[in-house]
Order: C-alpha cells, then structure tokens, then sequence
C-alpha cells in the first residue's frame, strides 16, 4: 500500500489516503498536500477512481502543457487596432477591412491625426528650456510613428 522511498517510511502513521503514501516525517507530508499531484489524486478520490502515480501524472502534466502550446501557436489573435474587435479568422478579418464601418474609422483616426499635428504646429514656439525641446521632439516622434501605422493600414485596405 505504501510506496518505500528516501522520504516514504511505514510505520509513522503519516499517510495521504489519496495519493496512498505513508511519510517519514510531517514536513514531507505538508509538501505533499500542496502539491498538484496530490490535488489531483484527491478529485481521484472523490470519483471513486484509483490514484495515479507521480512520474504517470507528471507524464500527463506535460502532454497537457505541450498540447497547450499547440493550440496557442495554432489560434494567433486576430485584431483589428482602429476598430479594437477580434476576430476567429484572418477571412473574416479580410472581410472587415472590406466593411464601410472600418473604412469610416481609419478616416476618423486620420483625422484625429490630422488635428493633432495642427495643435502641435500651434505648440511649437522658441523654447528657453533645452528640455521642453527634448520634450517636443518626443512627441514628434511618437507621432510620426502613428502615422506611419496608419498609413500603412490603409494601404493594406486600399490595395488588398
């Protein structure tokens, strides 16, 4: 019934029903309570199903992981930034960018663009601090960024 190891002695009367272990000493049983092996041969328990051992569980945590990572690797995110929807396919994405409701919002965001750089030209005056310019100069970066962006975004809508 027990399993004999470094840290498994009979004899103690420190067992987990669960798992079907018997410990040498209680620190050795409290780390085993924490442990998601010992979770899982509980919910075991508790269906009237027999416990697995550590390395078959171990075994299953890591077939459980990989097959997780599949399916990330498999299903990317598919994102629309200016109209912030996600789509299930890169077609239906496609047929968004064919839709009249985000050609509108990529005008809108031109727009908005547009306005910024007219209060910017506004904010541009002879500056005495060496760090309102360095400050400026940040903005204006940061700005032609989201330019760039966008005008590449709607070069992909224009020319699919």
């Amino acid at each position: 019934m027990a399993e004999i190891d470094g840290y498994f002695r009979s004899g103690t009367g420190l067992t987990c029903l669960a798992c079907r272990l018997v410990f040498a000493d209680a620190i050795i049983q409290k780390q085993h309570y924490t442990s998601d092996w010992h979770r899982y041969n509980l919910k075991r328990h508790v269906a009237n199903l027999a416990p697995i051992s550590e390395t078959t569980f171990l075994e299953k945590s890591l077939q459980v992981a990989q097959d997780c990572e599949k399916f990330k690797s498999s299903h990317k995110e598919i994102f629309c930034s200016h109209c912030h929807k996600k789509f299930q396919s890169s077609k239906a994405l496609e047929n968004h960018f064919n839709s009249k409701k985000h050609k509108e919002n990529i005008l809108k965001s031109d727009n908005n663009v547009i306005e910024e750089q007219k209060s910017m030209e506004y904010e541009v005056s002879p500056h005495k601090n060496i760090e309102e310019d360095k400050n400026l100069q940040k903005k204006m970066m940061i700005l032609m960024k989201i330019m760039e962006f966008q005008l590449a975004i709607v070069y992909f809508v224009l020319h699919p």
